[in-house]
């Protein structure tokens, strides 16, 4: 049986890097929600989600593609602040729970896809581990908030919108996970690059860059902090690539053969 999942992603960057390692991807239809592809890979139906900023645009998303097929498993993807000193940019944590704002609630992942992502993460050779992450109602713009967040949850990394898909996996019985590469580590702030990006879009605003080089005169920050953002989301796209090549490349019916075969005593 051909196992289908759906991939979330925020930002069009993000899906991008899981729709690389998919064939034959086409906009399909999904409950209303139009930011929605599907396609396949070896084993595979996978759809790619586009939901935008913030856990209710993710929930929304997600709720759309559960009214409109029946899913194997939910997974979450994108990227995410660094909250441990450790992390550094395009490193990837995949979770083992999701914190939802203000940490009342706390959703684990799946066991056996926790390990298949850990073991894609590995077979890609990035740098990875496995910790919480933690849902945040807002941007972690600074090394305070990440500190702050940090120390109320344990998380290793912050994002936006893990904890509304968890939800919404959890009542339709879909097996949740999450995968984040990290986007800007905890000693590093984000002062002059919020703002610009539209949340439900997930594009670059033209209004925001033409005040961000407006500010270029007056505030000689803004420009090393874009081309460290740059960087930075290189490296958290090559590694959400890598990830996703590996874990979409192998066959997970060859697996169940495999097991089957050991069970058997063959």
């Amino acid at each position: 049986m051909v196992e289908r999942i759906a991939v979330f992603a925020a930002l069009p960057w993000e899906e991008r890097a899981a729709r690389a390692s998919v064939a034959g991807v086409k906009r399909v239809h999904a409950a209303g929600w139009d930011a929605t592809w599907a396609g396949h890979a070896p084993g595979r139906e996978v759809w790619l989600v586009r939901t935008g900023i913030g856990e209710e645009r993710a929930q929304a998303a997600a709720e759309a593609a559960a009214r409109a097929q029946r899913f194997d498993a939910f997974l979450s993807a994108g990227c995410a602040a660094g909250l441990e000193p450790s992390l550094r940019a395009g490193d990837v944590v995949v979770a083992d729970a999701v914190y939802a704002s203000g940490g009342a609630q706390r959703f684990a992942t799946d066991l056996a896809l926790r390990e298949t992502l850990a073991d894609a993460a590995r077979r890609a050779r990035v740098r990875a581990s496995v910790g919480s992450h933690a849902c945040c109602g807002a941007l972690l713009a600074s090394v305070a908030d990440k500190r702050r967040v940090a120390a109320e949850r344990g998380a290793a990394v912050g994002e936006m919108e893990g904890a509304a898909i968890a939800r919404v996996a959890l009542r339709a019985r879909v097996a949740f996970g999450a995968v984040r590469a990290v986007l800007d580590p905890l000693d590093v702030a984000l002062q002059h690059a919020t703002g610009i990006v539209d949340p439900a879009s997930g594009r670059v605003r033209a209004r925001g860059m033409i005040r961000l080089i407006g500010k270029l005169a007056s505030a000689p920050g803004v420009w090393p902090e874009l081309l460290a953002m740059q960087r930075m989301m290189r490296a958290a796209r090559s590694s959400l690539e890598r990830v996703f090549a590996a874990l979409l490349a192998e066959d997970p019916r060859s697996h169940a053969r495999d097991e089957a075969r050991v069970g058997e005593g063959g």
